[in-house]
């Protein structure tokens, strides 16, 4: 009898082991799938199993929470909306993406400060006010110095008209 309940214990443990793997597996796919809220059900596995599926989503709950936060912010700059420095923590190679996501917003910010000077600048009859190119990098630098060129292209023949009839005057 007492070998019948070992064998019996033994055929619900190996089980609910393999529900455990079926269900990680099941994980695996809808993660690879790009689904990144999908987590383990634990409520069906007792002891340890559950325990190690809970570790599970805790571990999937720390690898996709800089994710979301660099989606939800990465939405807003493609719809044109500059987010707020991210503020949220975190640690290693995640703190590398929210660096970076940052170090965007603060590009964008800059690029639009500048531009949005210029324009004040340039509607308050300030005809020479330009964009300060040298105080931004790469591509930021090259929009900068062609609409500094765009406008010398309309008001230095404006100047030039200017001064040829101060001169015939």
């Amino acid at each position: 009898k007492e070998e019948l309940e070992e064998l019996e214990m033994l055929r619900a443990e190996t089980e609910e082991w393999q529900g455990v793997v079926i269900e990680i597996a099941g994980l695996i796919d809808l993660i690879q799938g790009g689904n990144l809220k999908a987590r383990a059900s634990t409520e069906e596995f007792s002891g340890m199993n559950g325990e190690m599926l809970a570790g599970v989503n805790d571990l999937l709950d720390a690898i996709c929470a800089p994710f979301e936060v660099a989606i939800e912010n990465l939405d807003k700059l493609a719809k044109g909306d500059i987010p707020d420095t991210l503020e949220q923590t975190f640690t290693g190679d995640f703190a590398r993406l929210i660096d970076s996501l940052n170090g965007c917003i603060a590009s964008l910010n800059q690029i639009q400060d500048d531009l949005m000077n210029t324009v004040a600048l340039q509607t308050s009859g300030s005809v020479g006010a330009r964009c300060a190119a040298d105080s931004h990098d790469g591509i930021y630098r090259e929009l900068t110095q062609g609409i500094n060129e765009a406008l010398d292209a309309i008001s230095l023949p404006v100047f030039d008209a200017i001064a040829l009839l101060k001169e015939y005057s």
